[in-house]
């Protein structure tokens, strides 16, 4: 598991390691999620993302599914809900 405050910080990251799955908020200090979300896509790679917000917008979820978002979350979440998303969205993988 590796954490990252930023997007450019989780570009790194992943640019180094292979991830199953990837949960990262919308708003970032230096970039939006879902723009994290596309340079990963553009780059090829396919972990699975799961995207939250406390401010969603309908444009939003829209690109989002567009990028292969598995899922986009409102704040506040109960850990539970995370947790089957988070579920669900590893078994689509394996299967």
């Amino acid at each position: 598991m590796e954490t990252a405050t930023t997007g450019e910080q989780a570009l790194d990251i992943a640019e180094k390691t292979s991830f199953n799955l990837a949960i990262m908020d919308v708003v970032l200090p230096d970039m939006r999620g879902d723009e994290v979300a596309g340079r990963l896509r553009k780059r090829g790679d396919k972990t699975d993302l799961i995207l939250i917000t406390g401010h969603p917008s309908f444009q939003d979820c829209i690109d989002a599914l567009d990028l292969g978002i598995h899922n986009i979350l409102l704040k506040p979440i109960k850990a539970e809900e995370l947790l089957r998303v988070a579920r669900e969205a590893l078994s689509d993988t394996q299967l």
